[in-house]
């Protein structure tokens, strides 16, 4: 039976599999905690099999010997993951960028004191018009601007922002979001992983895998005497 966590690695690996689609970044994420769990279930498949040529002692000092390198890996495993979350997510940012430019321009102070002396009703369909028409540079001298000199709260300016980047990069949204979940499933890998390197590790863990297989080493010898005494050797 794979430890808990080697199983939940796998059950991790899964589900990614499963929700990313085929988003060339998020699969190479997905690469990485395949092969992580890979990692943890030979690491794990050495902790339970010992080599008839190891003592109890070797076994140990293998295991976290092992163990150590795991770690490593680990460690090597979040930083391509990263890696590939901020390039996927640079490539997204640049073509929200390209179909929503919400930069302000020379008109900029202009249009803050039109939207200032606005009451809520006027205010609201402006926002709207902005909104529909795609004019990022518009709605920008609102929506980067201080809540001081838009006369909006820094709420009110996210939410609109939010309108107009869903309205005309909604895919690229979405897109972002399941790029989000994926680096979420490799944070929740890379701690189980830690956790599981680190219990392979502890003095105490180690000390009973000695100790079980030091019993282990002694019920075989006690068998091979009773054997050798019933044969009559």
């Amino acid at each position: 039976m794979p430890d808990p966590t080697v199983q939940a690695l796998a059950h991790i690996a899964d589900r990614m599999l499963r929700d990313m689609g085929d988003h060339s970044i998020a699969q190479r994420m997905q690469g990485e905690v395949s092969r992580l769990r890979d990692s943890a279930a030979t690491l794990d498949d050495l902790r339970k099999t010992r080599s008839p040529y190891d003592t109890p002692s070797a076994h140990v000092m293998k295991i976290g010997k092992a163990s150590k390198k795991f770690d490593s890996e680990i460690t090597a495993m979040i930083q391509r993951a990263t890696d590939l979350y901020r390039a996927g997510t640079r490539d997204i940012e640049a073509r929200i960028a390209a179909k929503v430019n919400l930069k302000q321009n020379e008109y900029a102070q202009e249009v803050r004191a039109r939207f200032f002396g606005m009451d809520g009703k006027a205010r609201a369909a402006f926002i709207k018009d902005m909104v529909d028409n795609n004019d990022g540079p518009l709605l920008a001298a609102i929506v980067e601007a201080s809540p001081t000199l838009s006369g909006i709260t820094a709420e009110q300016s996210a939410a609109y922002k939010k309108m107009i980047l869903s309205r005309h990069a909604g895919a690229e949204i979405d897109e972002q979001a399941r790029l989000d979940e994926v680096l979420d499933a490799v944070s929740t890998a890379s701690r189980s992983a830690g956790n599981f390197a680190k219990g392979l590790t502890d003095p105490r863990q180690l000390a009973r895998i000695e100790r079980e297989a030091a019993e282990a080493d002694a019920a075989n010898e006690a068998f091979n005497q009773a054997m050798q005494s019933e044969s009559g050797i």
